[in-house]
């Protein structure tokens, strides 16, 4: 299955953000400094499970369920 980080992103900016920019921006930063580049991510991108680890991690410190 191609873009399950794109979509676990996408879940996270859902439920934390709820639609405020600001909030959005800040997890952006927070997930490139994970080492997560979520500006390159595309739902057309093959799945990494090393990717989709480190995404997994953050959505359980964010209290989010993949």
């Amino acid at each position: 299955m191609n873009g399950t980080a794109k979509r676990l992103i996408d879940k996270l900016f859902a439920e934390k953000a709820k639609g405020d920019k600001v909030i959005v921006g800040g997890l952006r930063v927070k997930l490139i400094l994970k080492g997560i580049p979520v500006d390159k991510l595309t739902v057309e991108m093959p799945d990494d499970t090393i990717l989709i680890g480190k995404i997994k991690t953050v959505l359980q410190e964010y209290g989010v369920s993949a």
